[in-house]
């Protein structure tokens, strides 16, 4: 393990007013850099987010309680994101096999292609806009412990 420097280890030690103030700002410039990217596309960063997770869900389809639920939204908000995402050709819903009751949402056939494309040039962007001034082990290293911190780290305690 490398020894910190003197500098360092005041960083390390910074109140929590000034982490609360590096936290907001990264994450600003985030959201602003996928919102540069996002736009031309005609994609807001919640549709995006949504597009994400019904990308990685079943190849049947997420409902929309699945959908809200990963992403810390309401069924009725969500709903209304995937209602644009339709309109725009992106996601289909249809109603669920084993839950009459229940919709589905799935990606339109084709779309996890434009999907792979956005995130490329979304990561594309990140590196050369935000993650140049970090190492390849200090941005695993901190992406390891926003997902420890936000619940959902599988290689955590």
């Amino acid at each position: 393990m490398t020894q910190l420097t003197t500098q360092q280890q005041r960083k390390l030690a910074m109140p929590t007013w000034r982490a609360g103030i590096a936290m907001s700002s990264a994450h600003r410039q985030l959201k602003q850099l996928k919102q540069q990217i996002l736009e031309p596309l005609g994609l807001t960063p919640m549709q995006w987010a949504v597009l994400g997770v019904v990308y990685d869900g079943e190849p049947a389809g997420l409902s929309f309680s699945a959908i809200a639920n990963e992403l810390h939204a309401t069924p009725a908000f969500i709903t209304s994101v995937v209602s644009d995402l339709e309109h725009k050709d992106f996601v289909k819903r249809k109603t669920s096999d084993k839950d009459r009751r229940s919709s589905m949402v799935s990606l339109v056939k084709g779309v996890d292609k434009k999907v792979e494309g956005i995130e490329a040039e979304v990561r594309r962007a990140l590196r050369v806009d935000i993650y140049s001034s970090v190492s390849r082990q200090e941005l695993a290293t901190f992406l390891s412990v926003l997902l420890t911190f936000a619940g959902d780290n599988p290689e955590a305690n």
